[in-house]
């Protein structure tokens, strides 16, 4: 059976020889080889496979070939499949477990933008984290040579992160571990509003659309969110181990 395949390719919309075109032509190239060297360094049950790279005949034609999830991310998956408790916990300890295996390899590899959106769900329902255009490794001399880095999404991002100075830091001795610990957080938190709004409305789940994960309940009376963290040791670890900031020391 022919293997599925997706291939990822930069956007950017900008007025054709502009200066925000050249600008970003030369970070895209940077981006991409980035991302393919990280992915070629990482195989893991929880990472997507990187399969390789081709060109196509199109804007920023460079594209990464990776298998198709028929699943899409977990975001779209939990609300599709409506996830028992469990299945979610099994979700976010799978994505805890890749996140540890980044930061345990040697340099330390740091995501830098978890959200949902960026883990996909394979055909035996594992979560594989994608998306490594803002993936780094950590490296002292490269933190203290490299002037600048993307944010990733911002909303994921932890307040040392989007304002360095403000905690006496720079930008790329903010580029640790630490952040990815952050995001895992705040997408843990998002993944619990929507497993909650759905429970809360179960007459709408036949019908559940994506916009439905905004629905927040301010005070959820769900009986099953009551063992949220009743899960396993090893997600507990990762996911409350304390964020450290430090001039001198990545986590």
């Amino acid at each position: 059976m022919p293997l599925r395949v997706a291939l990822k390719n930069s956007r950017f919309i900008a007025p054709p020889n502009s200066e925000p075109v050249r600008l970003y032509a030369g970070y895209e190239r940077h981006s991409i080889a980035r991302e393919v060297s990280v992915s070629l360094r990482v195989q893991h049950p929880n990472i997507l496979p990187f399969l390789g790279s081709m060109y196509l005949a199109v804007p920023n034609g460079v594209c990464l070939v990776s298998p198709w999830m028929d699943n899409g991310n977990a975001l779209d998956y939990i609300v599709r499949t409506h996830c028992s408790l469990p299945t979610v916990l099994g979700l976010l300890r799978g994505i805890a477990v890749g996140l540890d295996f980044l930061h345990m390899h040697t340099p330390p590899i740091v995501h830098g933008d978890i959200k949902g959106s960026n883990v996909l769900i394979d055909d035996e329902g594992q979560p594989r984290l994608a998306d490594f255009g803002f993936a780094r490794y950590v490296d002292l001399d490269v933190i203290q040579s490299t002037p600048s880095a993307g944010y990733g999404t911002i909303a994921f991002q932890a307040p040392e992160r989007l304002d360095p100075a403000r905690f006496g830091l720079s930008t790329m001795q903010t580029w640790i571990p630490a952040m990815d610990v952050f995001s895992f957080g705040m997408m843990t938190w998002e993944v619990r509003v929507l497993y909650v709004s759905l429970q809360m409305c179960p007459l709408k789940r036949s019908s559940c659309s994506l916009d439905d994960r905004h629905c927040i309940a301010s005070s959820p009376s769900c009986g099953a969110v009551s063992s949220w963290t009743a899960c396993d040791p090893k997600f507990q670890r990762f996911g409350l181990r304390q964020r450290k900031w430090t001039r001198s020391s990545p986590v």
